[in-house]
């Protein structure tokens, strides 16, 4: 696929599109390496985003902060991430990245599309030595939809993927991706001194900074640019879609309401799929279509049970018989607090004769420290609406029973027999 093509998607209205100016925002994560005679910087992330700010064309930096130290006295260097940010018309970003695509340092792509180039040696940037490595290295990725943080938690470990950074809005995003990340971290084809080390810490500060889960399955994004187009957040971070449960009279929640904003989307089609669950069970799962005539709509969802957690889906009509997704999200209702309290009065020392032998010995700090007595006080309180259902109590007693009678298997590893040396003598492993 080619980055050109993407253009044409217009679930990416909002990030690429070339009959629109809205104002967007280019963040650029870099890696600075300083050596002793040279500074070089590498591509660690970026992403594209709508913006409410209209300062076009210039860039503005945050430089990082103080530099750490990695690898020996032979080969070492310096570190820090840098960021670098683009506030500019969404037309004017994409060619940006297309020259970056082409191989250009960020200098020479800024002078190719007529905008300011950023400050100091940031500008000496580029994705690949050569055109030709770039296009070895990065490919496009067509628009996929991501998921809210909490769909996903529902799901296996091996069932998730990439996340929406926004807790209550799913995304569409599309990728240059690099497929060779593990050479953002080699220098003259062999790897840069303590890399694991550096990678953590890399990872770490992408996480502070943008909002994904760069230590689990958001470390996928690095290396890559990425457009992040919202279709139910405006750039006031103004939601479109607001789901709100009903309160009834007797203080119980049946019914549910979802209420969408028009914004860009008046005259569009919808089909509302709301899935509502008590317990693990689910209760209701209905759809309902609607037209977008007016300002805003709202539609109930009822249930015959109260109602524990929420999921909604929304897919936009885009031709006779066929729709496409557009929203979707997961809620859960508040309906128990459970508090629990403590403090600690005194602390007192009491010497034990089986441990005088040992208080002299390499374990002096543990014994000090099994010495030591604490008294404790701890309350628990519990805040409930006293509406669960009595067989969804009973149903958590059994199962709580049965966890205790089964117990998962430990995904621990152990020593089946003891160890033996060559030498046959006995080796004890200790755990401390």
């Amino acid at each position: 696929m080619k980055l050109e093509d993407l253009r044409q998607d217009d679930r990416l209205f909002r990030v690429m599109n070339s009959n629109c100016k809205r104002p967007c925002a280019l963040n650029l994560w870099l890696m600075e390496l300083t050596r002793e005679d040279s500074i070089e910087y590498r591509l660690l992330y970026g992403w594209v985003i709508p913006s409410n700010y209209g300062d076009h064309g210039h860039w503005y930096k945050a430089d990082g902060g103080s530099k750490d130290t990695f690898g020996n006295q032979d080969k070492s260097y310096k570190f820090r991430i840098p960021k670098l940010s683009l506030y500019d018309d969404q037309d004017t970003i994409f060619k940006l990245i297309k020259e970056l695509y082409k191989g250009q340092t960020l200098n020479k792509a800024c002078e190719k599309i007529n905008i300011s180039s950023p400050p100091e040696l940031y500008g000496e940037l580029k994705l690949e030595d050569s055109k030709e490595k770039v296009a070895r290295n990065f490919v496009v990725r067509p628009t996929v939809f991501l998921e809210t943080k909490k769909s996903l938690i529902r799901k296996q470990k091996y069932l998730r993927g990439l996340s929406s950074p926004i807790r209550y809005a799913s995304i569409f995003s599309a990728s240059l991706i690099n497929i060779n990340k593990f050479d953002l971290f080699k220098d003259n084809e062999s790897e840069l001194p303590q890399r694991n080390a550096l990678i953590r810490k890399i990872l770490l500060r992408l996480k502070e900074e943008t909002g994904f889960n760069f230590i689990e399955y958001d470390s996928k994004r690095l290396g890559n640019i990425e457009w992040l187009s919202i279709p139910t957040i405006d750039e006031y971070e103004n939601q479109s879609v607001v789901i709100k449960p009903l309160i009834d009279d007797d203080n119980k929640i049946y019914r549910l309401k979802v209420k969408i904003i028009s914004q860009d989307y008046s005259g569009n089609e919808f089909l509302i799929r709301c899935r509502l669950r008590n317990g693990n069970e689910i209760v209701t799962d209905e759809c309902k279509i609607c037209n977008i005539d007016k300002e805003k709509i709202e539609i109930i969802f009822e249930s015959n049970e109260i109602f524990t957690n929420n999921l909604i889906t929304i897919w936009e009509k885009t031709s006779e018989d066929s729709w496409r997704i557009w929203y979707e999200n997961i809620n859960s209702v508040l309906r128990n607090i459970n508090m629990k309290m403590g403090y600690q009065e005194y602390q007192a020392n009491i010497e034990l004769e089986m441990l005088k032998d040992y208080k002299n010995s390499n374990v002096r700090k543990r014994i000090e420290n099994l010495e030591k007595v604490e008294y404790s006080h701890f309350e628990q309180s519990q805040i409930s609406d006293n509406t669960n259902d009595l067989w969804r109590l009973e149903g958590e007693k059994i199962i709580k029973l049965t966890n205790k009678l089964f117990p998962l298997k430990s995904e621990g590893g152990f020593f089946s027999k003891r160890l033996e040396s060559r030498r046959n003598r006995t080796w004890n492993t200790k755990f401390y």
